[in-house]
């Protein structure tokens, strides 16, 4: 279509002085028209060629959120997230042995990964694990947790690094909330869901304490952007926060969060 019209546009401007045209067009008025009729074919040019350029530009950006989220989905600590995500119970394969056979994989419950995903201050502050299944030396921020604990919040590490990722590319304008939803949408609303279920909303006040704590901005930014405020100021993260069934641990959320807002506000001071 458009080198139809380029050839068009050749023949109303180039050859204007030919005969017949020159012979036809001999008055001002028809001159007049003439170039009307060449001005508006350039438009046209014009316009269809930044409408293909667009297309392409579209084409390309679908292809670029295809192949991120390919790689994404791909890593193994994603995919052990999202089944965490998914389900409050079942057998994972943490460390990623040979067995086939998921009965011989770790048990992860809802439970397990409130315990795996609390900040490490809160975990050294209640005491963790001290047996000989502890994953770190006891100077380690990682002390007091289990080997899967630890592999647990690697693989939530993965995850939300990827989203983080996926955020400072609608920072930047490379692409747009609504070009991640189809990928991402399900995961962030199943995050973010209001629960009745006390286990689910325990699990879930610990993974918005450990994204807030940890300082995924990012994160907290991306699901702004699908409607879901998740800082611990929030709505969201008062209402998980009362099903905390250990008053306790709830305690120490709101008393964390105090601490580091006072210490935002100190650094922001000098």
């Amino acid at each position: 279509m458009v080198v139809g019209l380029l050839v068009l546009l050749f023949l109303t401007t180039v050859l204007d002085r030919t005969w017949p045209l020159a012979a036809i067009c001999a008055t001002d008025p028809c001159k007049e028209a003439r170039e009307w009729v060449s001005s508006t074919i350039t438009v046209i040019v014009i316009v269809a060629g930044l409408g293909q350029y667009w297309q392409a530009q579209q084409w390309k950006r679908a292809e670029f959120v295809a192949d991120e989220m390919k790689s994404f989905f791909a890593q193994t600590g994603v995919r052990k997230a999202m089944v965490m995500i998914d389900w409050g119970t079942r057998n994972i394969n943490l460390f990623e042995n040979d067995s086939t056979d998921p009965k011989t994989w770790p048990l992860v419950s809802r439970r397990l990964q409130s315990d795996a995903l609390l900040p490490h201050p809160l975990r050294k502050e209640r005491g963790g694990a001290v047996d000989a299944v502890q994953a770190e030396a006891v100077d380690s921020d990682l002390a007091g947790f289990s080997f899967e604990e630890v592999a647990i919040r690697d693989a939530f590490d993965a995850f939300l690094d990827g989203l983080e990722r996926f955020a400072s590319h609608v920072e930047n304008g490379l692409l747009a909330p609504r070009d991640l939803r189809p990928y991402l949408g399900y995961w962030i609303d199943d995050i973010a869901r209001p629960t009745n279920d006390a286990a689910d909303g325990e699990w879930a006040c610990s993974l918005l304490a450990y994204i807030a704590f940890y300082r995924y901005t990012g994160v907290r930014a991306l699901f702004q952007a699908f409607g879901h405020d998740i800082t611990p100021e929030g709505a969201l993260f008062a209402g998980f926060l009362r099903q905390v069934a250990d008053r306790s641990r709830a305690e120490q959320f709101v008393e964390l969060f105090s601490r580091t807002a006072a210490q935002a506000r100190s650094l922001s001071q000098d």
